[in-house]
């Protein structure tokens, strides 16, 4: 079955943030040779933020939904480090305005394109079971 091969796993998240860390910095290095040092900064940060958000996101789900469900006080404060750190951290450097919206966004969305690339490769390698795998030639 399908959804046997797309378990994010903590592996998985980790993976997937090192990934963005790894992305972010050649995405940053590529922003701010070829466009301005405000966007390589832009990207980077979204980036850091992305991730970051990604983390903490896998972290509070798996408190509140996980097998072994984490107290609320642990709950509420993986909530304010979400909310307040990523959240808070984005908006200060959108008001602040030495970081260009576009590039920020470009860097926070870098962990979904990350996520995308990987389940499409599960699919695609999934063993039988995922799209593609009719057994014939794609030519």
């Amino acid at each position: 079955m399908l959804a046997d091969h797309l378990e994010f796993d903590p592996g998985f998240i980790r993976r997937t943030v090192a990934a963005t860390a790894v992305a972010g910095f050649l995405g940053s290095l590529i922003a701010l040779v070829y466009a301005s040092p405000a966007a390589g900064g832009g990207v980077a940060a979204g980036a850091a933020l992305g991730a970051a958000n990604f983390w903490l996101l896998w972290r509070l789900i798996r408190l509140v939904l996980g097998p072994e469900r984490g107290s609320p006080r642990a709950i509420a404060v993986a909530f304010l480090l979400k909310v307040g750190l990523v959240y808070g951290v984005g908006a200060a450097l959108l008001i602040w305005g030495r970081v260009p919206a576009v590039w920020l966004l470009a860097g926070f969305s870098l962990v979904l394109l990350i996520v995308a690339l990987k389940v499409a490769g599960r699919v695609l390698t999934a063993g039988g079971s995922g799209a593609g795998s009719s057994g014939r030639r794609m030519g």
